[in-house]
């Protein structure tokens, strides 16, 4: 089990921290794998909007919209320091 940074209580500070995937996610354009990177760019109360680093092969890159769980945080975002 991957265990993260606790997460703020304030949803609204989540925008900008980096999160792992803990699962796979399937889109109609892709396949994420678990354990991948990626930023929060939204947070709403239907969920967060990851958007996902380049990927290496290709230079895709994938967002994934209404995320509620799967995921957690590795690094917290700049101005929530």
């Amino acid at each position: 089990m991957i265990t993260g940074l606790k997460p703020s209580k304030l949803k609204r500070d989540y925008v900008g921290c980096r999160v792992m995937t803990t699962c796979i996610f399937k889109t109609p354009l892709a396949i994420i794998p678990a354990y991948t990177e990626a930023t929060i760019t939204y947070h709403s109360a239907r969920g967060s909007d990851l958007t996902f680093d380049p990927c290496p092969h290709c230079g895709i890159r994938q967002k994934v919209s209404h995320v509620k769980s799967g995921f957690v945080f590795i690094s917290y975002g700049e101005k929530n320091i």
